[in-house]
C-alpha cells in the first residue's frame, strides 16, 4: 500500500502521498501533487503533443549487445502552472515541463562508464532529446542517440554520428571532489543544409545530489543560446562511480 499505479478509472500513481492523477478520460490533463519537509508543488500539466518514441520507435538501444535497451518515450512540452511552496512560502509558477517514461530489464552495456542526457526545450516550440554514454576505454557508445521533436509533434531520429558535443567549462564538486562538464557547444545535424550550432550553460553550478542512494551525479537546469534558445536539463552521471552493472 506504500505506492501504486492504475489505469481504471484513471490513471494514477502514487508513493505514499506523493501522486500523479489524470484529471480528466484521456489524461490531457494531470495533476502533480507532493509534500516534503521544506518544499512541496502543487501543478496541473497540459499535454499539448503526442508522446514522442525514443529510438526505434519506443526501443532505445543503449549498447549494440543484445537484451541492452529501454522502452522510452517523452512528452516533451506540458504546459504547467500551480504553486511551488518553500519554506512555507508559496510561488505561483507557470510555464512548460517535460515527461521521460523509460522501462527496461538490462539497460547499459557492460563497457558503460557513465553517461551526458539533456532534455531540451526551444523557444521555437521544438525540443531536443541528445545524449552519449560514455566508454570506460574512452569514446562513446555508438547505439545511442537522440531525438527532435516538431511543433507538430513529428520528430527525427538523430544517431550518434549526427551529435558533436563538446565541452567548454568545468566544475569541481566541493562535496565529492568530482569534476563535472560545466558548459557544452553542440552541434546537430538535423537534416538542413546547416547543423544547429548552440551553447548549454547551467544555471547554477552547483546542482550536484549526493550522499544518498549510493550514487552522486550532477542533475539540473541550463540554458540555451546560439542559433536557438531556450532552457532544459542535463544529467551527468559516472564521474564519480561507474555506472558498469548498475543498470
Amino acid at each position: 500500500g506504500l505506492a501504486g499505479a492504475t489505469a481504471d478509472p484513471r490513471y494514477h500513481i502514487w508513493l505514499e502521498d506523493w501522486d500523479v492523477m489524470a484529471e480528466d478520460d484521456a489524461a490531457q490533463f494531470t495533476r502533480i501533487q507532493a509534500n516534503a519537509d521544506g518544499f512541496g508543488v502543487d501543478l496541473q500539466l497540459e499535454q499539448i503533443k503526442p508522446p514522442a518514441l525514443q529510438g526505434q520507435n519506443g526501443l532505445s538501444p543503449k549498447s549494440g549487445e543484445a537484451g541492452n535497451a529501454s522502452y522510452y518515450y517523452s512528452l516533451t512540452r506540458l504546459l504547467t502552472s500551480g504553486t511551488i511552496t518553500i519554506e512555507g512560502e508559496a510561488f505561483t509558477v507557470e510555464g512548460a515541463t517535460w515527461k521521460d517514461h523509460e522501462f527496461s530489464t538490462s539497460a547499459l552495456g557492460t563497457r558503460a562508464l557513465g553517461w551526458d542526457w539533456f532534455g531540451l526545450q526551444l523557444d521555437d516550440n521544438r525540443e531536443l532529446m541528445l545524449g552519449q554514454i560514455r566508454l570506460v576505454e574512452g569514446g562513446v557508445e555508438p547505439a545511442f542517440g537522440g531525438l527532435l521533436v516538431y511543433p507538430d509533434g513529428s520528430t527525427r531520429y538523430l544517431p550518434q554520428s549526427a551529435l558533436t558535443l563538446n565541452v567548454t567549462h568545468t566544475w569541481v564538486s566541493p562535496h565529492t571532489g568530482a569534476t563535472y562538464p560545466a558548459g557544452w557547444n553542440l552541434s546537430v545535424d538535423i537534416g538542413e543544409p546547416e547543423p544547429l550550432e548552440i551553447t548549454l550553460t547551467p544555471l547554477l553550478a552547483d546542482q550536484e545530489l549526493h550522499g544518498g542512494g549510493g550514487i552522486d551525479y550532477w542533475e539540473g537546469a541550463v540554458q540555451i543560446s546560439g542559433d536557438a534558445t531556450g532552457y532544459g536539463y542535463a544529467e551527468l552521471t559516472g564521474y564519480t562511480q561507474q555506472m558498469t552493472g548498475r543498470f
